[in-house]
């Protein structure tokens, strides 16, 4: 069995990818990553393309897909601030089609990749999940409502098991 990682050319995507070795298989645009990835992540297989339910359809009819670990969106905060509905259309769509795909293919265990800029900047370390929840902008407000989206999402499906990761 397979697990993709989206966005899994940027930073974090690409340890875990080498990590996994063989059982990773990848879809990210690089817009957030030039990374040499045919040298440094040779085992894995690697879709140069965005995330959208077309896309991850041939995706999971070609791979034995178990799990998914949702890394890819737009993530620099001042360009949020500067363009919102960019920042709100590519992460919370991409976040929707990815949940689509996933019920159609019958795969129920997701990883999400938020942020802890959701806490914003009142809250002292070491941050704790039950702080409020004031994002002071747009990048944390999408990563809130893709949360939201996906604990909608489990409590409807109870097959699916899902985690934010707020780092």
């Amino acid at each position: 069995m397979k697990i993709l990682i989206t966005g899994g050319l940027g930073y974090i995507g690409s340890h875990i990818t080498h990590l996994l070795g063989k059982k990773a298989v990848i879809i990210d645009n690089g817009v957030n990553s030039n990374l040499n990835f045919k040298k440094l992540l040779p085992e894995a297989k690697v879709y140069k393309k965005s995330l959208n339910y077309i896309n991850l359809s041939k995706i999971f009819k070609n791979h034995k897909i178990y799990a998914v670990i949702h890394l890819a969106s737009y993530k620099a905060v001042g360009q949020s601030v500067l363009n919102p509905l960019e920042y709100f259309e590519n992460n919370i769509v991409s976040s929707i089609e990815l949940l689509k795909a996933m019920q159609e293919y019958k795969i129920n265990n997701l990883i999400f990749s938020s942020t802890a800029s959701v806490y914003g900047n009142k809250n002292k370390s070491p941050l704790k999940e039950n702080f409020n929840l004031q994002p002071l902008n747009p990048y944390g407000r999408s990563k809130i409502i893709i949360e939201e989206i996906i604990d909608d999402y489990c409590n409807c499906n109870p097959k699916f098991k899902a985690i934010s990761l707020r780092y």
